[in-house]
């Protein structure tokens, strides 16, 4: 499951490599979190949706 993740991630700042600080800070937090205790499954979900509304947050603002 990491893995996938980390494949996402990566898909995610080639397609967008200006928000590549924030997808590294989404996935940082996600495996301190994981570390900390967390569900990786519900971790991971947390964070790829973070980083959805991000991108989608961003195509609307470039739309105007």
């Amino acid at each position: 499951m990491i893995d996938n993740f980390i494949t996402y991630c990566k898909d995610i700042v080639a397609k967008h490599p200006d928000l590549t600080d924030e997808v590294h800070d989404f996935f940082d937090l996600c495996m301190m979190e994981i570390e900390g205790g967390g569900s990786q499954p519900h971790e991971i979900e947390l964070a790829m949706s973070d980083i959805d509304d991000l991108v989608t947050t961003k195509l609307k603002s470039a739309r105007g």
